[in-house]
């Protein structure tokens, strides 16, 4: 039974669930449906802005730095897993930011994650090469397994262990797994506080019939393919692997995992590897060997 105290918080912190729910829109970005529609696969956008992140992700005790958001209050987070029209936005939230990553729902009810065939080439060389992206993974992690997705968070965490140990790929994010991420790998799921979106999932109700349709015909618009083929022409082969898996393979078959139009292509892939690993040795090394003098001259002007 909700007491007075509980209603009082609820009527004085509600901006998310009322955003969630389109009673209010998500300044300065519109409501969570407008949102998805004009910003899912605009990486550009996607990457320069965070202010949508606090609105699509809230969580427990932080606002993020939009001024305009609250964090999220556990009676807020018991009304969003508890309606099935808002699981289905968070649902989408996350399809949108997995999608910025490279990646893909594969299954709604399972959580199992795989690579969007369509832009896992070029969103992971970005993924790889952009650390300030693990502060976006990390505060969706945490949203999701307080909006009653656990689930997901673990599904989510296996996938980039795979990638990361497995495939050799996303070499930037291991140590954010290691320390941050993997734990999620760890903890019981929560069946009581899940979110309704599995019945329905599990179910196939009509309500849930209709979200995956709609969604079929959201994703299969002609703009899509355009921004898709545009992100497959940036894509860089020399950035989506780690240096130990490279050094490992480099030479075989196995190395690349992508497909090109001739062996002059493979091959000039590897090379240009190569020289991006000895580049990055070098700068090391000069950066090592400063470091080095700075320290030998602040030691002589500390003994005179």
């Amino acid at each position: 039974m909700t007491t007075l105290k509980d209603r009082w918080i609820l009527f004085r912190n509600h901006k998310n669930y009322d955003f969630y729910s389109l009673k209010c829109k998500g300044k300065p970005l519109g409501n969570i449906d407008a949102i998805y529609e004009k910003y899912f696969a605009q990486y550009s956008f996607l990457e320069e802005n965070n202010n949508y992140m606090e609105w699509l992700f809230p969580i427990y005790g932080s606002a993020g730095l939009n001024p305009h958001t609250k964090p999220l209050s556990m009676q807020e987070a018991t009304l969003i897993k508890n309606n099935i029209q808002c699981s289905i936005r968070v649902v989408k939230s996350y399809k949108m930011l997995l999608n910025f990553f490279g990646m893909k729902l594969v299954n709604d009810s399972t959580g199992e994650v795989g690579r969007d065939p369509e832009v896992w080439e070029a969103r992971y060389c970005h993924l790889n090469t952009t650390s300030n992206n693990n502060v976006k993974i990390t505060r969706m992690l945490k949203s999701l397994g307080q909006l009653g997705f656990e689930r997901y968070q673990k599904t989510f965490v296996q996938h980039l262990k795979v990638e990361i140990e497995e495939n050799g790929l996303l070499k930037n994010l291991r140590d954010s797994h290691k320390t941050y991420w993997s734990n999620y790998l760890k903890l019981g799921e929560d069946l009581k506080n899940e979110s309704v979106f599995f019945q329905h999932a599990q179910s196939q109700s009509e309500i849930y019939r209709n979200y995956v349709q709609a969604e079929e015909k959201f994703l299969d618009q002609p703009k899509f393919k355009e921004i898709y083929q545009a992100e497959k022409e940036k894509a860089n082969p020399a950035k989506l692997y780690s240096i130990e898996k490279c050094n490992a393979d480099v030479g075989s078959g196995a190395f690349f995992k992508c497909h090109y139009n001739s062996e002059d292509e493979e091959q000039q892939a590897r090379l240009t590897f190569l020289e991006n690993i000895q580049k990055g040795r070098a700068e090391a090394e000069a950066k090592r060997l400063k470091a080095q003098q700075n320290l030998s001259a602040s030691m002589k002007v500390s003994s005179n």
